[in-house]
């Protein structure tokens, strides 16, 4: 199954649950600034790939939307009229902090 992998902050951690929201990055060669509508959280199953120091969840049915930098996720998010460069709908997410 696919997924897109998102690293977080661990305060930002608090809101990773079913239904929730979080920010951050997507990196894909260069980091992509995101802001996930999360869908249902599912069981996390380890694999050899993980890093021991890091925690996961897994979620699916989430809304990711991308933007170019930090900058413009945070005008969007206060309401500017900042467009995102790609909106993702219904996808699985690997939360990682």
């Amino acid at each position: 199954m696919s997924y897109i992998t998102v690293s977080i902050t661990k305060e930002e951690s608090k809101d990773a649950k079913s239904d929730g929201q979080v920010y951050g990055v997507i990196r894909l060669g260069k980091s992509i600034h995101v802001y996930v509508e999360l869908g249902r959280e599912r069981p996390y199953h380890s694999n050899a790939n993980d890093d021991p120091n890091t925690e996961y969840k897994y979620f699916t049915g989430c809304d990711v939307t991308c933007f170019k930098n930090e900058e413009d996720l945070v005008n969007w998010s206060h309401g500017g009229e900042i467009r995102p460069i790609q909106f993702l709908t219904n996808q699985n997410v690997k939360i990682c902090f």
